[in-house]
């Protein structure tokens, strides 16, 4: 259309609507501007109506549409829908969020890109995701309450994809994350780990908040990933809590706030890493029938008091229990915690402090030396260094 054809068109709407006429301008003809392109996230709901479980079936979406990248998709899974184990094969999916309101899903395929975050709803169970997943951004995995949701597929991401657990329900990692290197942040439930690599490279830390458990079940071989407690578990049995298995822990441990470790019955957990604290010092509590136990060569650096409630804590090192001293200079300059072994007449747990190293004199700057009298400097022979003896202490009843 000319610009002259436009200029009698809106000539004639304007007389026709009895609005005065203006004279237009004649150097300054009429243009179109362009709007701003914004991609619209859209939502695709799985029905799995289609002859198969595959993602490509627009039969298996509701409205008959494939999801896509350029579509920036929201795929939901609800309850009643068909074909609940899926496969997606379409290829470098980009996937804005996951909501799942339905028990009993599995998500397989190939890879996707995440750029948000997932969502169970409460009570849905035995919801699986297979397939692996890039987190482009900071994901946000909310598991709802009475709700369970295991991922097994591999998890990667760069330092800035920081994962966190929100929900009061429980998230389980059972994947080798070893190409995933952003911190994982624990708000609410419980976060299961089935994999040594499950949290990820050693270069970003795992945090558990108050309120919030990190969980080990049948882990072989050493977890090296840093870990920062807080506060007590969600039902009092331990910020970290080894629920099955034996397992090594040796990362270091950084107590943020007051906070308890739990070891299930029959079950151990070996802390080969360094235990330390922040602020003005932090109380460790013991709970749990298991062991477990402080082998760290060397000794912690933490500075509260450590409770034993229940179970056995065994120490292997002269300062396990805590900050004792800087080796070779007198131990009275730096704070000491006591130590409590605890019995319940009520419940009948009790506490025992186990020690597993040897008495003997030993030489000057070997790890496991510890002052005779704390008080006074050291000397070859009025105050030499000296390991204490091995043994059980146990709160008498």
């Amino acid at each position: 259309m000319s610009t002259r054809t436009w200029k009698r068109w809106i000539h004639k709407v304007l007389a026709g609507r009895g609005m005065p006429q203006r004279r237009f301008d004649r150097r300054r003809p009429l243009q179109l501007e362009m709007l701003e392109e914004r991609v619209t996230p859209a939502t695709f709901i799985w029905t799995g109506g289609g002859t198969n479980n595959l993602w490509s079936n627009p039969s298996n979406w509701q409205g008959g549409v494939v999801p896509t990248s350029a579509a920036n998709p929201d795929l939901v899974f609800p309850s009643g829908a068909a074909r609940l184990n899926n496969t997606n094969d379409l290829s470098g999916l980009v996937v804005r969020s996951i909501t799942v309101s339905g028990s009993n899903y599995t998500l397989g395929g190939n890879a996707i890109q995440l750029a948000g975050n997932v969502v169970v709803a409460s009570g849905v169970s035995n919801v699986r995701i297979t397939l692996n997943a890039n987190f482009t951004t900071t994901v946000s995995v909310t598991v709802n309450n009475l709700a369970d949701l295991t991922i097994s597929g591999q998890i990667s991401g760069g330092s800035g994809a920081v994962l966190t657990k929100l929900g009061t329900g429980t998230l389980t990692l059972g994947g080798n994350n070893s190409a995933y290197s952003a911190p994982i942040d624990i708000q609410n439930g419980r976060l299961v780990i089935t994999h040594v690599n499950a949290l990820g490279t050693t270069s970003a830390e795992t945090i558990v908040n108050p309120n919030a458990q990190l969980q080990i079940r049948n882990i072989a071989g050493v977890i090296g990933e840093p870990l920062r407690l807080n506060g007590f578990g969600i039902s009092s049995d331990g910020a970290l809590f080894n629920a099955a298995g034996n397992s090594i822990w040796g990362g270091t441990i950084t107590l943020d706030s007051d906070s308890s470790i739990g070891v299930a019955s029959g079950t151990s957990l070996n802390i080969t890493g360094l235990i330390t604290d922040t602020g003005a010092g932090r109380n460790l509590t013991k709970v749990g029938s298991g062991q477990l136990i402080f082998s760290r060569t060397g000794g912690n650096t933490y500075r509260g008091t450590t409770t034993i409630n229940d179970g056995i804590l065994t120490i292997r090192d002269p300062q396990s229990l805590g900050a004792g001293s800087i080796f070779g200079a007198p131990q009275n300059g730096t704070p000491q915690a006591r130590t409590i072994v605890n019995y319940n007449p009520v419940s009948g747990q009790a506490g025992t402090l186990q020690i597993e190293f040897a008495p003997t004199v030993l030489a000057v700057g070997d790890p496991n030396g510890i002052l005779r009298d704390p008080t006074q400097p050291y000397h070859p022979v009025n105050n030499p260094y000296v390991k204490p003896s091995t043994g059980n202490l146990r709160r008498l009843q």
